[in-house]
């Protein structure tokens, strides 16, 4: 399936939810299913395969997924039925980026040495959302080879508040310095 195909799938999923307000009831059950759609995934093979007879593979949607939002449980039925279920993972991908670009939610990626406590997280997660007037979504990650402190990417943009980083604008500034 290509990427316009994908796109809009997952648009027309997003659209309907937010009309019917179900967009928030839908993306907490895709976050809790998506990972069921990772390519390679045995669901997948099995929601694909030719040699299944389709009326199977959506009985076994209907089955495996009997709990979700409705909108999206004919989604995933619909997918499958016309032979797109390997762009299911990709169409989810698309639903939750309307979903935030919607809710002016943007995701901040975070680096540090160790593991950030909750008030760090809140701290960090309410100085991003001043500076961009955006909700933080905040995906934090160990890095045992970072010195100290923290690096932070959103919206493309790097703050690199490392000690590593620090010594390196020390080091410089130094280097600027001429003795006479």
């Amino acid at each position: 399936m290509k990427g316009d195909a994908i796109r809009e799938y997952g648009g027309a999923l997003f659209e309907l939810a937010f009309e019917e307000g179900a967009d928030d009831a839908v993306l907490s059950d895709i976050r809790g299913i998506m990972e069921f759609f990772t390519r390679g995934s045995e669901l997948v093979r099995l929601l694909s395969s030719p040699s299944v007879p389709t009326q199977e593979r959506v009985s076994c949607v209907q089955r495996v997924f009997a709990g979700v939002e409705p909108y999206l449980l004919n989604f995933l039925c619909l997918m499958t039925e016309r032979g797109y279920a390997r762009s299911i993972y990709g169409a989810f991908e698309k639903y939750i980026s309307l979903y935030n670009e919607k809710h002016a939610i943007t995701d901040a990626f975070a680096v540090s040495a160790v593991e950030l406590s909750e008030e760090q997280k809140n701290a960090l997660i309410s100085s991003l959302s001043n500076r961009t007037g955006k909700k933080i979504n905040l995906i934090c990650r160990v890095d045992p080879s970072v010195i100290g402190g923290v690096s932070v990417s959103i919206d493309g943009e790097m703050f690199d508040g490392t000690v590593e980083s620090k010594i390196s604008q020390i080091r410089r500034k130094l280097s600027e310095l001429s003795v006479n």
